[in-house]
């Protein structure tokens, strides 16, 4: 017969093999010494030991776009002549005039809020509009 008493960990053992398993990312650790047996496992999966959680897939951030500022009938041309202010392709910088919102016989300018190039023109020349309506897309 042995004299040798079984290991068995003390608090600040367990405390150390706790912050090893944060460091290593939050993996699983099962350890078996003798008659002691320990199991770590994340806090998200003590519910469901086997369980795996599904990364959730990256949503592709939306495109930026120039909004209108407010309600009217949107211009992307001036009505008194001209061409479209701000066409497909277009390099534009913030505060510059990219299209007309017309309210009666005012007309009010659309400015861009940030630089970029025009995608598209997501609204129709002569196209009734509210506040936050977007106007165009930018690349990204």
């Amino acid at each position: 017969m042995s004299d040798r008493r079984p290991w068995r960990p003390a608090p600040e053992e367990l405390d150390a093999l706790r912050d090893a398993l944060i460091r290593a990312g939050g993996a699983s650790l099962e350890l078996e010494i003798g008659d002691v047996r320990i199991r770590m496992v994340p806090a998200t999966t003590r519910s469901a030991p086997h369980a795996t959680i599904p990364a959730a897939p990256e949503a592709e951030p939306p495109a930026p776009t120039i909004d209108s500022d407010g309600p009217g009938i949107f211009r992307a041309a001036d009505p008194a002549g001209g061409g479209a202010l701000a066409a497909p392709g277009t390099e534009v910088s913030p505060g510059q005039i990219v299209g007309l919102l017309q309210a009666g016989a005012a007309l009010w300018p659309v400015t861009s809020t940030r630089a970029g190039r025009i995608e598209a023109v997501l609204v129709a020349d002569g196209e009734i509009v509210g506040y936050g309506t977007p106007l165009y897309r930018l690349s990204r």
